[in-house]
């Protein structure tokens, strides 16, 4: 519910605000211990350990290679996990306005 400025609400990216609880289709098959919001994208920490990201993705903000050297055009509608982080344990993700981060055991 809010704002889906640059998709971080991870629904149809022309809906640009929704007054309404959506459920986006990742929840139904993995659940989530954790979701932490930011100001245009957001994140999120599976039972499972895996970490998804989603919303605006300039300057790789959202761990995703692909999005290196984008500045304000890249853009994740779905939540995606982020591969560099598969083969770690990851134990909470934080979200601010500019980027993310992952806690990880050692």
């Amino acid at each position: 519910m809010g704002s889906n400025y640059k998709a971080k609400l991870g629904i149809d990216a022309d809906q640009s605000f929704t007054g309404e609880w959506t459920l986006i289709e990742l929840t139904r098959t993995c659940p989530f211990k954790i979701i932490a919001t930011g100001g245009i994208h957001s994140s999120a920490l599976s039972v499972d350990g895996r970490v998804f990201t989603w919303g605006c993705g300039s300057d790789g903000r959202l761990g995703h290679s692909e999005a290196q050297g984008h500045r304000y055009l890249y853009k994740e509608h779905e939540p995606r996990p982020i591969d560099a982080l598969t083969k770690q344990q990851v134990i909470s993700v934080a979200t601010s306005y500019y980027h993310m981060a992952a806690i990880v055991a050692q």
